[in-house]
């Protein structure tokens, strides 16, 4: 279930994109900079995440799924 939500999410984001391709209102490399720059802002959130984290004091070996 952990990689369940985000697998659909991301599959429906490729499928709004590529749709966005087929009937001819955006090019293909405008969708894909919309996936990069997509991507590059969750990893930046996730990045200050476990910064915030780390300033808090929570060690982010307990963050590993087990």
């Amino acid at each position: 279930m952990r990689w369940l939500v985000p697998a659909m999410c991301a599959a429906f984001a490729v499928c709004v994109g590529l749709s966005r391709v087929y009937l001819g209102q955006h090019w293909l490399t405008d969708v894909i900079a919309g996936f990069l720059i997509g991507a590059a802002w969750g990893l930046s959130v996730v990045a200050a995440h476990r910064v915030w984290l780390e300033r808090r004091g929570v060690p982010t070996k307990e963050l590993r799924p087990t």
